[in-house]
């Protein structure tokens, strides 16, 4: 099978912040979802080692997991949030797991609890993915 990775950007205020992929083989339902109601448009939540937008739509789980690694990006069923682990992160409850920051992660996590931030799908991959 090959592999699908979807570059995708973090905006603040009309600025890039940070990059990453999603890898489609990892939750092809839930990525396939997501990259249908882009742009993600909405405001940054902090919660220990992660942040999360809240999204309007609900996804099911998806090969799930509880451990995350620094970067990760991922969906939260139970909060439907967009999320990314600023650090190594053990949830209480099962995420889907789907792609990595490659660049910015230090200036997501800079950012201003209620900050508006919008992810896009781009058409490149960063130089470091």
């Amino acid at each position: 099978m090959v592999e699908s990775f979807i570059s995708i950007a973090f905006y603040h205020k009309d600025e890039e912040i940070a990059r990453g992929y999603l890898r489609r083989s990892i939750a092809p339902l839930t990525i396939t979802k997501i990259i249908d109601n882009m742009p993600i448009q909405g405001r940054i939540f902090f919660l220990g080692n992660i942040a999360y937008v809240i999204l309007d739509k609900t996804f099911p789980p998806e090969n799930s997991v509880r451990e995350l690694k620094e970067g990760d990006i991922f969906y939260w069923p139970l909060g439907k949030g967009f999320g990314i682990a600023l650090k190594t992160h053990i949830f209480r409850y099962k995420v889907n797991l789907l792609g990595k920051i490659t660049e910015g992660l230090e200036r997501i996590a800079q950012l201003k609890k209620g900050s508006l931030i919008t992810i896009v799908k781009t058409e490149r991959l960063s130089e470091n993915s």
